[in-house]
């Protein structure tokens, strides 16, 4: 996407960052036509609008196609952008007209030490801060010790997803891997999470409930019994 402008100065522009400065060509706010020309001169694009007859008429905001595959000479085809920018203006300069943005709740696990047959598990939340559906391509860790329970999916905009990332170690000792979140967010496709966990073997430990057994005087052909109890410390 390059942005188009008249002044590059951030400062008085309105906090929009220019990609290629004019200054022999002036937009009214009103009705206008924007004519793009190659420098082969064959005309690549055009774009005529009426300034509220058919399209929209905004102060302050931008006008954004709603998709990019429609016709853009169609008024009905454009909305007035909701997306604050820089100093307060709205728009998406740079950017899609509309685009997910993905943030997660974390960008770290760390797992409780955990014995080697068993297992524990923890959340991550993956929010959509932006004003499309964020498409979630692919969910998975680089090794076989953290398993996620999502592997795709889709957030709709301001709004969440939460999932479960399961940690089953194989053997005793430390364990470490990345879980990588893979999706159509525009300027951040892919997040990182690390993942750090602790397998243990355990051992069994023996104690009994007593050191000697004195059984009572017992006539020959009959039994007594005494208790004794063993315990697993």
């Amino acid at each position: 996407y390059i942005v188009f402008g008249r002044n590059t100065n951030t400062e008085t522009n309105g906090g929009v960052n220019i990609d290629y400065e004019y200054d022999d060509l002036t937009l009214s706010n009103g009705s206008d036509e924007l004519i793009l020309i190659s420098p082969e001169g064959t005309i690549s694009d055009t774009i005529a609008w009426d300034g509220g007859e058919t399209f929209p008429d905004p102060t302050g905001a931008s006008m954004a196609l709603i998709d990019i595959e429609l016709d853009n000479s169609v008024g009905s085809n454009w909305t007035v952008s909701t997306t604050p920018y820089g100093d307060g203006d709205l728009g998406t300069p740079g950017f899609p007209n509309f685009f997910s943005d993905i943030d997660v709740s974390v960008n770290s696990l760390e797992f409780d030490t955990t014995a080697v047959g068993n297992n524990t598990s923890q959340s991550i939340t993956i929010y959509n801060t932006g004003n499309a559906v964020l498409s979630i391509d692919s969910v998975y860790a680089t090794g076989d010790a953290f398993q996620p329970s999502l592997t795709t999916g889709s957030v709709d905009a301001d709004s969440s997803l939460t999932f479960t990332v399961t940690f089953t170690p194989d053997d005793y000792g430390n364990y470490s891997e990345t879980l990588i979140i893979l999706s159509n967010d525009y300027d951040e496709p892919s997040v990182s999470i690390a993942l750090s966990g602790f397998g243990y073997i355990t051992v069994s430990d023996i104690d009994v409930s007593t050191n000697s057994l004195s059984f009572p005087n017992t006539m020959v052909g009959l039994t007594s019994s005494m208790e004794l109890t063993i315990f697993n410390v």
